[in-house]
């Protein structure tokens, strides 16, 4: 959808965007007041990168190259469980999932689609329990918190059913959430919106989801 228009498409990728931009020129943030972001980790990202490659040329080829990367995890994850055809299947239905304005989607250039790649990398990392796992969480809580809670809701559900590392795991959940702590606490000291950001602005909080379904 990015190859043929020049500007972010959905306006989280233009917020995203505005962000990353001041990052980058090293200006004073006034974008609807705020200081800090849940986000913050994403628009350095995109800071870094734009040294490489520019903001509009990013914006084109950055979706896709996240869209490949969440195939990729969900044909490593299936693959893991099932058969390498149950997860060749799977990457078919990834390719032809429906990007929307509401659930976002691999369509767009936001934090949700790099989550859509590390949260099956981070069960497989579980089910191996693989020392690395705490990075993953660590990312995640900095890139995008929602797709954090979703991973350690699969994870620790996986914990309860296979009852296989328990401890390791939990332990690596624990350092990755620590590692991150330092953006939370300035969050929650200079916002004032505080723990009702976790809302994410959705008019039916957990059952969002569902309902929309």
């Amino acid at each position: 959808p990015h190859l043929n228009y020049n500007y972010p498409l959905h306006v989280d990728e233009w917020v995203h965007f505005t962000y990353a931009k001041h990052i980058s020129d090293s200006s004073p943030l006034y974008f609807q007041g705020q200081e800090v972001s849940l986000e913050t980790g994403f628009h350095y990202l995109l800071a870094v990168l734009s040294y490489f490659i520019p903001y509009l040329i990013l914006f084109k080829i950055f979706a896709s190259f996240l869209t490949v990367l969440v195939c990729l995890g969900v044909f490593i994850l299936v693959r893991r469980i099932w058969t390498e055809r149950a997860a060749l299947f799977s990457v078919l239905f990834i390719a032809l999932l429906k990007s929307s304005v509401l659930l976002l989607g691999p369509m767009f250039a936001v934090p949700m689609s790099i989550g859509l790649f590390l949260i099956p990398i981070g069960l497989f990392l579980a089910m191996y329990n693989n020392k690395a796992l705490f990075l993953i969480v660590a990312v995640l809580a900095i890139l995008h918190p929602p797709s954090l809670i979703a991973m350690l809701i699969l994870i620790n559900l996986y914990l309860l059913i296979e009852r296989k590392n328990v401890k390791g795991t939990i332990i690596q959940q624990l350092i990755g959430l620590l590692i991150s702590l330092p953006l939370y606490l300035d969050f929650f000291r200079y916002n004032e919106v505080g723990v009702n950001y976790l809302n994410f602005g959705m008019e039916y909080g957990l059952i969002f989801v569902p309902l929309y379904l």
